[in-house]
């Protein structure tokens, strides 16, 4: 009879063979042993197949795709073969620290039926120079759907583990062309709790070669591609933005900023009279026409 295992690890990725070894021991390190790790690679064209096929362990199951395939695509590829009752997502060029899985699955234990994800804190590192930026200490528990609304403030990624029902409740669904765990997490909130653990138990590793794996799907943060993000946001969440208007301060920033950094006069004049009522009092509402002008004459340059 085949074991069922607690816990499926996801790793998305696509020629990392530099990186990703790093990642793999970092999962099998782990002191919670129970689990799987599928692999899903988007067609690599380096050597990641011979890194992952150097880690002789049975619990790795490596799925080599014929093409390349998006990140929402690949996570969802990896869901559909996953056995485990919880799913932990990570990151090809980052690495966990040995306790994580066993301390969030303990918050787990020990919290209500509704709890759905349980994230912990994280270390920015920059690879390139080998130094800690900084340590981010996100605390949001319970109820936490108004508090996202405003600021996606929990964690997310290779941070996240959450139970496997929540997923097949609330797909990932690549809705814009921007991938996001802030707009998945949103939709969990509106029916299941948060909870943290308050230790750093991820290393999420910057200013290496290879990129950041989200921001080359994202074709490198298309600010455009990020309005549209903000803007669904926006719609999907319409009533409760209705009920809740200040909560939008946060969107309308994103949206008025990557206007400026795009140039386009439209969405910014769109947003900026849209904000007037919500942020009149902000001393910054009064600066955006100049960093516009000042952006779009090139006097400064904002990226």
């Amino acid at each position: 009879m085949n074991h069922i295992p607690t816990v499926s690890v996801i790793i998305s990725t696509r020629n990392r063979c530099k990186m990703i070894g790093n990642a793999i021991k970092s999962v099998l390190n782990q002191t919670f042993k129970d689990f799987e790790l599928i692999i899903v690679d988007g067609a690599s064209t380096d050597d990641t197949e011979k890194v992952v096929n150097s880690f002789n362990d049975s619990r790795i199951i490596y799925i080599k795709q014929k093409e390349n395939i998006s990140a929402t695509d690949s996570l969802n590829r990896g869901l559909q073969i996953a056995k485990g009752e919880y799913i932990a997502l990570q990151d090809d060029d980052d690495e966990w620290f040995p306790e994580k899985l066993e301390k969030q699955l303990q918050v787990f234990v020990s919290g209500p039926s509704d709890l759905g994800i349980v994230y912990c804190w994280e270390e920015i590192y920059d690879y390139k120079n080998q130094k800690i930026i900084e340590r981010t200490k996100q605390n949001l528990r319970g109820n936490v759907f108004l508090d996202l609304l405003s600021y996606p403030g929990y964690g997310g990624g290779s941070l996240m583990v959450f139970k496997t029902k929540v997923v097949h409740q609330i797909p990932f669904v690549q809705e814009t062309k921007l991938p996001s765990d802030y707009f998945w997490c949103l939709k969990v909130a509106k029916y299941y709790k948060f909870d943290y653990v308050p230790e750093v138990l991820s290393r999420t590793n910057i200013n290496h070669l290879y990129g950041r794996l989200t921001n080359l799907a994202c074709n490198n943060l298309n600010y455009k591609d990020a309005i549209e993000l903000s803007e669904k946001i926006l719609t999907t969440f319409a009533e409760d933005f209705t009920n809740y208007p200040q909560k939008k301060k946060y969107h309308y920033r994103s949206i008025i900023n990557n206007a400026i950094k795009s140039k386009d006069f439209s969405k910014f004049l769109c947003y900026y009279l849209k904000s007037f009522g919500i942020m009149k009092w902000d001393y910054r509402f009064y600066g955006y026409p100049w960093r516009f002008i000042f952006n779009y004459l090139g006097i400064i340059k904002l990226t």
